[in-house]
């Protein structure tokens, strides 16, 4: 359905987000990703955060590594840090940018060598919980 929506497009917006997030960083390529960027999918939705993680995981610049943003993570912030954030988005670079500052820095006090995907791991699984949670309630 992917290619199908976005014909002639995948690969070329593939290798243009692979060259983003390994040059200019995980932000820059967000911003490509998202709604209304020049590197932008239809279909995609935000699974497009999973994509930055696997394109730049192992080779990111720019201080952020990118993480994988979805609803049960925007859940899981939302609990864990009072914010207000659609679960459904859309979000903005800014708020990605908020979300990976906040895993680094809780990365950093788990303990040395902790990286920063447990942390998303860890809030994706609390996010998880608290929407089974609310839909077991109603």
């Amino acid at each position: 359905m992917l290619f199908d929506r976005n014909v002639s497009r995948v690969e070329q917006h593939f290798g243009e987000t692979l060259h983003l997030v390994r040059t200019r960083g995980s932000l820059a390529a967000y911003e490509g990703l998202n709604h209304g960027g020049d590197q932008r999918l239809k279909g995609l939705g935000a699974s497009f955060t999973k994509l930055l993680y696997s394109f730049g995981w192992d080779s990111v610049v720019g201080g952020h590594r990118p993480l994988i943003m979805d609803q049960y993570v925007v859940i899981g912030l939302n609990a864990s840090r009072n914010t207000e954030w659609k679960p459904l988005g859309p979000w903005t670079t800014d708020q990605y940018c908020e979300y990976l500052s906040w895993a680094k820095e809780k990365a950093r006090g788990w303990g040395a060598g902790t990286e920063t995907d447990v942390v998303e791991r860890a809030v994706w699984e609390y996010g998880k919980c608290l929407a089974n949670t609310r839909r077991d309630a109603s």
